[in-house]
């Protein structure tokens, strides 16, 4: 939910920046912003699916057990998504 709320409100600013742009003879705020929310977002939706995943097969556990366990996993979902939203943002 909070990844919900987060995305909401940059959607709002992002809105924001696009309709201060438009007022002012821009052409609008460059999608590029996006990513800056893809950022945040993408990276903690996928590490509560893996949370989510770990619960499923280990109904028993709690996230910070699994934390602590499979900190590793976190930091490879993070790095590689953050490697993929790079190569998406330099294309």
């Amino acid at each position: 939910m909070i990844v919900q709320l987060f995305e909401f409100l940059f959607y709002l600013f992002f809105l924001y920046l696009y309709s201060r742009a438009e007022r002012g003879g821009g052409r609008g705020a460059p999608m590029f912003f996006r990513y800056y929310d893809w950022v945040f977002s993408t990276s903690a939706m996928l590490c509560s699916l893996f949370l989510a995943t770990v619960y499923l097969h280990k109904p028993c556990a709690n996230s910070a057990d699994v934390a602590n366990e499979y900190w590793w996993v976190f930091v490879v979902l993070v790095l590689s998504d953050w490697a993929m939203l790079l190569i998406g943002w330099l294309i």
